[in-house]
């Protein structure tokens, strides 16, 4: 234990997972999943292997998954959803031949959803910059020879450059937070990004967007598409991501929207529903604690 984590790690599970195994790759990728990168960091990772892999059918694509993601994975795999929520509100507003883009589609459930909604007159454009993820998402692609989904494995931001990406647990991260992020620290990986203004997607329907607080940067530089094709953006809210990450106030962020003729509404998680946003402010005002997340939808007037 002290070599994977130097610095120490008391989560019991950790120590189960590898006790109760031989100490093999997948049992040391099973317990580095279940570890928080933030609190807990280490040096190592484990590379994932077809031994790792589950799959579990989302409208007849077979989703590959991988075992040892405690984050998002573990729950498919044990209940065959992910975000029912935000799948019902793809499932409202996207139509056969629509272009949905996935920003942040982690191990790529909804770019599946997506796919087999839109059609192969349709496009889906499946948007990750982890690595493992990526893997994932190309081997769903390929597995199910998804013809209307295309993989972009970098992270939208303002500019076009590089960033510094930490993983979170499993199959979650974001970017490194801070104004000076360790370039050195072996959790952090650098990954390209794009303005989204600069890809060559001539029409955009609907976005989803969940890039753990960036989601400011990302629309900063997506204004221009905005203008032009008034997509419903899907997207997950937290004041404290969207101050630490973002680096705006939560006021600003959601103002962005209704600036540009956007309605907003939060999703329901019990079943999908708009919840009509009609005072920003007050929202906020009542909103509880910061790290309280919701889904929300913005619908142009």
């Amino acid at each position: 234990m002290r070599l994977l984590f130097p610095d120490g790690n008391d989560d019991s599970s950790i120590h189960e997972t590898l006790s109760a195994h031989h100490v093999t790759a997948t049992a040391v990728r099973r317990a580095l999943g279940q570890a928080n990168q933030h609190s807990t960091p280490t040096p190592f990772s484990v590379r994932l292997s077809p031994s790792d892999v589950a799959y579990v059918s989302v409208g007849g694509i077979d989703v590959a998954l991988d075992m040892a993601d405690r984050s998002v994975s573990a729950h498919i795999i044990e209940t065959g959803e992910w975000e029912p929520q935000v799948v019902h509100v793809l499932r409202k507003y996207l139509t056969v031949g629509s272009v949905f883009v996935d920003i942040g589609a982690n191990v790529g459930w909804h770019s599946a959803v997506g796919s087999s909604i839109v059609g192969p007159g349709g496009r889906v454009y499946s948007i990750e910059p982890n690595p493992d993820n990526a893997r994932l998402i190309a081997h769903t692609i390929q597995r199910n020879d998804l013809t209307n989904v295309e993989l972009l494995p970098f992270a939208l931001s303002e500019r076009t450059g590089f960033a510094a990406f930490r993983s979170a647990i499993g199959s979650n991260g974001g970017f490194a937070w801070g104004n000076d992020p360790s370039f050195i620290d072996p959790a952090v990986t650098i990954v390209p990004t794009v303005r989204f203004d600069d890809l060559d997607i001539a029409h955009v329907d609907v976005i989803k967007m969940d890039v753990e607080g960036a989601e400011p940067m990302v629309m900063r530089g997506a204004v221009k598409m905005i203008e032009r094709d008034h997509p419903v953006i899907i997207f997950e809210f937290s004041c404290d991501m969207t101050q630490r990450v973002g680096g705006v106030e939560p006021r600003e962020h959601l103002r962005f929207f209704e600036d540009h003729g956007y309605t907003l509404s939060i999703i329901d998680r019990s079943g999908g529903s708009q919840i009509p946003v009609t005072d920003v402010d007050a929202l906020l005002r009542d909103w509880g604690s910061p790290v309280r997340l919701e889904d929300f939808v913005a619908v142009y007037n």
